[in-house]
């Protein structure tokens, strides 16, 4: 893939009824766009740096109230089905 910047949406997208993310897609759909990537760490900024790369990003609020690690692993999953049934999204 060129390093040359690709433009790119963001928009935000619930999850459920469980939480809202953050989705960032490429304008141009290309190949290397199949590969989605769910991301909780959204202080990073990371979201715009793989989207301008060609990437969607999704990322999902990083939440400190979960009473055990299955709430993490429910969000998780969630984030996880919803990047799938997006077109082009095939890994």
């Amino acid at each position: 893939m060129s390093t040359q910047e690709t433009t790119y949406t963001v928009k935000e997208v619930t999850l459920g009824f469980r939480f809202s993310g953050t989705l960032y897609e490429p304008a141009t759909q290309r190949k290397e766009n199949s590969i989605g990537i769910v991301s909780n760490y959204i202080w990073l900024n990371q979201g715009h740096e793989l989207a301008k790369r060609g990437y969607t990003v999704l990322s999902i609020p990083q939440r400190n109230n979960f009473r055990d690690s299955d709430d993490l692993f429910k969000d998780i999953d969630a984030a996880i089905r919803y990047m799938k049934q997006l077109d082009g999204i095939t890994h």
